[in-house]
């Protein structure tokens, strides 16, 4: 009757064990299905604007893709997802602009000449390289 309960508490604990989530090694890597990066480049983290909350950007990274239409993304990497998630509610709505969050990433995505399809694509496949891996 014991072994069974330390089997069963050692059962327990191994499952709660589990790998921590791991986000992406390159949060914009150099290819997302069609896609193509054509430029990256790191800004200092103070530069982050007004809507992004004060001291919680770690870094932000801009890259070029080109493709079927160029797209322009800024991703910014906070403290918190809880910082995320405030950046995406004060963040202002553009033409031509999408943005979420993904965990502690704020991303913003801007698009020229574009079909929406394509860039819906993209946006898929951003998101999915950002979800962290279990």
């Amino acid at each position: 009757m014991i072994a069974r309960r330390v089997l069963v508490a050692a059962a327990l604990l191994a499952a709660g064990c589990g790998r921590p989530a791991v986000p992406p090694a390159d949060p914009l890597p150099e290819a997302l299905g069609e896609w193509r990066r054509t430029a990256l480049a790191n800004k200092p983290s103070a530069d982050a604007p007004d809507p992004i909350p004060r001291g919680s950007a770690k870094s932000v990274r801009t890259a070029s893709y080109g493709g079927p239409g160029k797209v322009e993304v800024t991703l910014y990497e906070l403290t918190s997802s809880a910082a995320a998630l405030d950046a995406v509610q004060r963040w202002r709505p553009a033409a031509s602009t999408v943005f979420f969050y993904r965990e502690e990433f704020f991303v913003v995505v801007e698009y020229r000449d574009a079909d929406r399809k394509a860039v819906n694509a993209f946006l898929r496949d951003l998101d999915r390289h950002l979800t962290p891996s279990r």
